[in-house]
């Protein structure tokens, strides 16, 4: 048969041709699904899209594990990826070659996500923040994984995830919203290089959209992508993506014209029911049929998905990879990679010359993760695991101590026991002890808790049945099951939560499994038997050295699907690490992980860091601990203090919000390119020249230490001069030198100045700014890239162009005095209200007063309106004004700092002190003098008796008769007279003044948030005390400060997220807390707050109850449920719930706050579900919206549509017509909250959580 497609010598694009031009129309859809049909007319077998290999092969059984994807960027060794990507190719062809249907050539890899945000619950997945150093790694990454041959690939690399997509909250409808400047400096970028240098030739769309548009109809494919590839570019959906086009994302009316959109968008191959392709192609035909897509559409994306299979040799007779067989998976070649990788790979963040270990007898190896190695998602099968512990173990005598707490569980009618062989859990009423009723808890971090038997050694999970059984070998799979959260009822018992369903652990029939209701949770006591922080420390105080292995899982608490809410090692991890360094000063802390943590208190002697080390991880660690190798690893993320250093996860404007170290202006923890070596080394002799328009820069590197080592030179730009917004730094080049003791060696970097532009949104294209002549300038200094604030004032600032040295990174930056840009840690605030709408903690006045904390609008230059300088023009640069009250100055005394960070005067919180007549502070009733407090001098005068007789009275310390008491106390009333704030804090050692902590963030609405203030402060009078309204979301460390200034007695907080980063801080606080909200895990808290999850099944009640089928959820703005904000979140799953009870067709969705979002929400609401009939709308800001949308799309209420609130009363009682509602009760919610306060501060007992019972009052809406 003659078939030109199959002759090698021939263009490749006419094989092509001749290929498609020999399929029928059908046979061409019949490419278009990731299983291939076969054409055995023509020869051409299935062909299947789609392998996973992202650190070694995944999936399809044992094969080399290498370091996750975040640790082999952490090596900054660019060939040593490519030897990665190359073993992992030669891996993936094994397996093809043994099984071709069960692995497929095109490898779905590598992920060039920036990663902007280390909360992302796939962190491990990407290279670094770094956009620039992203695509190197994913080049060589790529390289590897194509092959070496220049024409034929071994396998087909794809690109994920395109673009901006870097959250698992709601991730199929957020949409990334990506500013053109951030668009083309940040994340297009990380794209290119792969496809450019033809490394990789496949692109997958994430799930997201991107500027309101779904990632896969984005133009931008077409565009630009393709155009950075010399060849085509195949593009293929991620799985059951495309379905969310007329699904969640509600983008099209029905799925052919979906799918027609995508093909014309530049979408190749849909990965849509697994192997199942009838209803793909199906919809897809349809298109054809009503005209939406032609033949010449899918013969375009037929040639994208032909050239791969063409490029990878399929059709010709033979290729330059045939000969690799299944004997290269795990061979020894590979191993010794997989160990120089994960031993390349790890960071010393800290180190006070413990390390490395010499003479050393005996180490003691403690942690959860010191005897057992991680898998994620997207790992290899380990074919044999090197734990810390093992490799350790063949250097030097070893103890191990798991350090995990071992429980009991007990029920009213006995101990909880676990059914032999991993059956199911069951009730032992005898009374005996035995290790059938021992459990090991292992914390993971958020609230999650995962649970192992002693008698089986095996981890509580649930079956099918909802049936508690005891047969895994630990958290694992897409659905995690082995995980657990506590909830504290009352007496000290707690009920089990399953994490993956949400559904409660109960006791039914001699059997535990799982219940929908919360009421029917099992109420359990756990006794700890054995204290796993107190067996560490014993073991650590034997051993010469402690090791301390610490981290996270890779499958909780963070994954696909799951976004991390705090940084935070896990608390029982903390508490072991500060056990074992008290019972050892010799503690080493290795922590293994995706992400970068936080910990608190000191760093132990010597900190490393790795990710998920794969197979040969112990074994690296344990040269890198015994000096065999140099720690070569450097952090290519910034490791902040807290998560509260970062903006909102759904926030991609890194330049408007200060992200990533390009922009950030803090101090982190550790900054991005951080790492230690065991020697040290000199620069010298660094140079640069601009010329033939390129910029070269020289330096000459000297080890000046005792030892050999390895140093990784980072070049980092900074343009001094700009019209716009630049970087505060940004990396262009490294270079990684191997030096002996005394060793020098000439680093020499070059760049094309074209590099340096930025997106002119102007122009629509990269600009290089022409810059006065001083600036051409390009002095050098050796240094970390700057991690300080920088000064508001154009002065010199450091080198544009910067070689990381060992020493610079602490140097101290000059700030102009008075002035304050962006987080400037350290620096005198000199207003309340700052520049980016940060507001400092000042009192809230009593009822009545203006109040400090509420003031008017802001003006142009961002002060309130009744700010002293609001209105007037600017001063020139470098001149300041002292904020004036009438006229007068008013400088702070030089007292203890304050709340906020500036100085404060003893009656003051911010510098400005407050007077008798100040405008936040209400007039007294028949004072004599007006505007001067009245004093207790005068009060004596005016009933005639001692001031001393007046303190009697009003402090009750000593008996006065009936008669004078009764003067007394009626002068108090008529004068209008109030107790010193601050004698009575003398002479009562407190304040008589709590704070409420009341973060102003977005997707708050503020009228109803000052209900809620007003009524604590209301409430708050009642038993004389002050209010201190805390509004600057700081998380624990604004917690920390008002705490211990000892300007308040407790604390009242609102704003509780399911997993707040403040809990932990307030159960060590010696200061009482109330919070207004409940966090998942509650133990040791006193919370109170409106049964939201009731109130929102209360709607669907009501709704049902008046026969309506199909109903929808207005709920908060995505960003409130992107926080995980306690009362959002169980909203909707008191919605979600009822709607399943009753029978009902439902949806819940986010609401944004304006008339247009909401307009278009409900627009496409409307739309997509024509028989809706009824409301819940649980967004005050977005209540009167919705009534006049409806309205605007011809829809009667309640003729067409039924609408119930969840908002104030009076809220309700505005609308046109009335709403129907659930009363938000504010005024009670703060006075249980402030009573319980109260309560705590005397000593009384309270209960653990206070549910309001929900209140429905029917109106006009339905």
């Amino acid at each position: 048969m003659n078939q030109p497609f199959r002759d090698p010598t021939l263009p490749l694009a006419q094989r092509i041709a001749d290929l498609r031009d020999r399929l029928s129309l059908e046979e061409k859809l019949g490419l278009l699904h990731q299983y291939h049909a076969p054409v055995g007319r023509l020869g051409l077998g299935a062909f299947r899209t789609g392998t996973e290999a992202l650190h070694g092969l995944a999936w399809l059984g044992p094969a080399t594990v290498f370091p996750q994807a975040v640790g082999l960027a952490s090596s900054w060794d660019p060939e040593l990826v490519r030897r990665v990507g190359e073993a992992t190719g030669d891996e993936v062809l094994a397996f093809h070659h043994k099984d071709p249907a069960g692995a497929g050539r095109n490898v779905w890899a590598p992920v060039v996500n920036p990663l902007r945000d280390p909360r992302w619950g796939r962190n491990e997945e990407g290279y670094s923040e770094d956009p620039w150093l992203t695509g190197v790694m994913a080049t060589a990454y790529a390289s590897g994984l194509r092959g070496s041959d220049p024409t034929v690939l071994k396998t087909a690399p794809t690109l994920k995830h395109f673009l901006g997509y870097n959250n698992e909250t709601d991730r199929c409808v957020t949409s990334s919203n990506l500013p053109p400047r951030v668009l083309h400096e940040y994340e297009l970028p990380a794209y290119r290089p792969a496809l450019e240098h033809g490394a990789a030739v496949a692109v997958m769309p994430s799930y997201n959209l991107v500027n309101g548009r779904p990632a896969h109809l984005s133009p931008l494919i077409n565009e630009v992508l393709r155009g950075w590839a010399s060849d085509d570019v195949l593009v293929v959906s991620d799985a059951y993506a495309p379905a969310n086009l007329a699904g969640l994302q509600a983008y099209h009316d029905d799925l052919p014209e979906a799918y027609a959109h995508a093909i014309r968008a530049g979408l190749d191959s849909f990965t849509q029911d697994d192997d199942r392709t009838e209803a793909t192609l199906g919809h897809i035909r349809r298109a054809l049929e009503r005209g939406l897509l032609t033949e010449a559409d899918v013969d375009v994306a037929v040639g994208h998905a032909l050239s791969i299979r063409f490029r990878l040799g399929e059709f010709d007779p033979g290729t330059p990879y045939d000969h690799i067989t299944e004997e290269v998976v795990n061979c020894p070649e590979h191993q010794t990679l997989a160990r120089e990788a994960a031993r390349r790979s790890i960071v010393l963040l800290s180190n006070d010359g413990i390390l490395p270990l010499a003479s050393v007898g005996r180490i003691a190896v403690i942690g959860q993760l010191g005897d057992t190695l991680m898998e994620d998602w997207y790992s290899g099968t380990l074919p044999y695991a090197v734990t810390a512990r093992a490799g350790l173990a063949e250097r030097c005598e070893t103890v191990f101590c798991e350090a995990v707490d071992r429980v009991t569980l007990a029920v009213e009618g006995g101990s909880v026991v676990a059914g032999p062989d991993g059956g199911p859990l069951t009730v032992d009423a005898s009374g005996a002890a035995s290790a059938a009723g021992l459990f090991d808890l292992f914390d993971w971090g958020g609230g999650s808790y995962a649970l192992r038997a002693v008698a089986t050694g095996r981890y509580l999970s649930v079956d099918d049945g909802g049936v508690l059984i005891n047969d895994q070998p630990g958290p694992n799979g897409w659905e995690v099951r082995q995980t657990f959260r506590t909830e504290t009822r009352p007496r000290g018992a707690l009920a089990l939560r399953h994490i993956s369903t949400g559904c409660y652990v109960t006791l039914d029939g001699g059997v535990f499994r799982l219940a929908d209701d919360a009421d029917a949770a099992t109420w359990l006591t756990m006794e700890q038997v054995v204290d796993g922080a107190a067996a560490a420390a014993a073991l650590a105080a034997t051993a010469d050295v402690a090791v301390v292995v610490v981290g996270d899982h890779p499958l909780v608490n963070g994954r696909e699907t799951e976004d991390r809410l705090s940084l935070a090692l896990p608390a029982a991890q903390q508490a072991v690490v500060r056990a074992v360094r008290a019972a050892n000063p010799r503690t080493v802390m290795v922590i293994s992980s995706g992400h970068p943590v936080t910990w608190d208190g000191e760093d132990p002697p010597a900190v490393l860091w790795s990710s998920h080390g794969g197979q040969e991880y112990g074994h690296a660690l344990a040269e890198v601990l015994f000096g065999d190798a140099d720690p070569e690893g450097r952090l290519t993320q910034t490791w902040y203090r807290s998560a509260c250093d970062l903006p909102d996860l759904l926030d991609y404007d890194i330049i408007a919000s200060d992200a990533t170290y390009q922009y950030y202006r803090g101090t982190p923890l550790h900054p991005f390119g951080h790492g230690l070596s065991y020697t040290t080394f000199g620069y010298a002799g660094l140079t640069v020249s601009v010329a033939d328009g390129l910029v070269t820069a020289s330096a000459t590197i000297t080890n000046t230490g005792p030892r050999a080592g390895v140093e990784v030179v980072q070049i980092y730009t900074h343009q001094r001069r700009s019209r716009v917004k630049q970087p505060l730094r940004r990396l262009r080049g490294f270079a990684k030198v191997r030096l002996a003791p005394g060793e020098s060696e000439t680093v020499t970097w070059s760049m094309d100045v074209r590099d340096l532009a930025f997106w002119d949104v102007t122009r629509n294209r990269p600009v290089v700014e022409d810059a006065p002549p001083q600036d051409h300038d390009w002095p050098l200094r050796p240094g970390h890239p700057p991690v300080r604030p920088l000064p508001r004032r154009r002065r010199a600032h450091p080198a544009p162009c910067r070689a990381r040295g060992p020493d610079l990174r602490r140097r101290p930056r000059r700030v102009r005095r008075g002035g304050l840009r962006g987080r400037g840690q350290g620096l005198r605030r000199r207003r309340t209200v700052h520049r980016r709408g940060r507001v400092d903690p000042v009192p809230l006045g009593r009822p009545g007063g203006r109040g400090r904390g509420l003031r008017g609008p802001r003006d142009r230059r961002g002060r309130r309106s009744d700010h002293p300088a609001a209105g007037r023009p600017p001063l020139r640069p470098g001149r300041r004004r002292p904020d004036r009250v009438r006229g007068r100055p008013l400088r702070p005394r030089r007292g203890p700092r304050g709340a906020c960070g500036g100085r404060r005067s003893p009656r003051s919180l911010c510098g400005v002190r407050e007077r008798g007549n100040h405008p936040g502070v209400p007039r007294l009733r028949g004072d004599p003098v007006r505007g001067r407090a009245v004093t207790i001098a005068e009060v004596a005068r005016h009933a005639g008796v001692a001031v001393s007789t007046v303190s009697y009275v009003l402090s009750g310390k000593r008996a006065i008769s009936a008669d004078t008491r009764r003067r007394v106390l009626d002068s108090v009333r008529v004068l209008g007279y109030h107790p010193n704030a601050g004698a009575r804090a003398l002479a009562s050692k407190r304040a008589n003044v709590i704070a409420l902590v009341l973060p102003l963030r977005a997707g708050m609405h503020v009228p109803v948030l000052m209900q809620f203030a007003t009524s604590v402060v209301t409430a708050a009078r009642q038993y004389d005390h002050d209010v201190l309204l805390l509004t600057a979301d700081e998380g624990a460390d604004g917690l920390h400060r008002a705490a211990a200034s000892a300007l308040v007695d407790g604390l009242v907080l609102m704003d509780v997220e399911l997993d707040d980063s403040r809990v932990p801080l307030l159960r060590e606080l010696a200061e009482p807390s109330v919070l207004i909200g409940f966090p998942a895990d509650t133990a040791g808290l006193t919370c109170v707050d409106l049964d939201f999850g009731r109130a929102g099944a209360l709607c669907v009640e009501h709704l049902a109850e008046r026969g309506h089928r199909e109903i929808a959820l207005l709920g908060a703005p995505a960003v409130v449920y992107g926080r995980g904000t306690g009362f959002a979140r169980r909203t909707r799953e008191g919605f979600t719930r009822a709607v399943a009870e009753h029978g009902l067709t439902g949806v819940a969705l986010p609401c944004e706050d304006t008339f247009d979002q909401v307009s278009a929400a409900l627009g496409e609401l409307l739309e997509t579900r024509p028989g809706l009939s009824g409301l819940v709308v649980h967004n005050e800001a977005a209540v009167n919206h919705v009534l006049g949308a409806l309205r605007q799309y011809g829809r009667r209420v309640p003729g067409e549509v039924a609408v119930v609130a969840i908002c104030p009363d009076d809220i309700a009682e505005r609308s046109s017509p009335a709403l129907t509602s659930v009363l938000i009760p504010a005024e009670e919610v703060a006075r249980q909250a402030v009573r319980l306060l109260m309560d705590k501060l005397a000593g009384r007992a309270v209960p653990d959580g206070t549910l309001l019972e929900p209140r429905l009052t029917a109106r006009g809406s339905t």
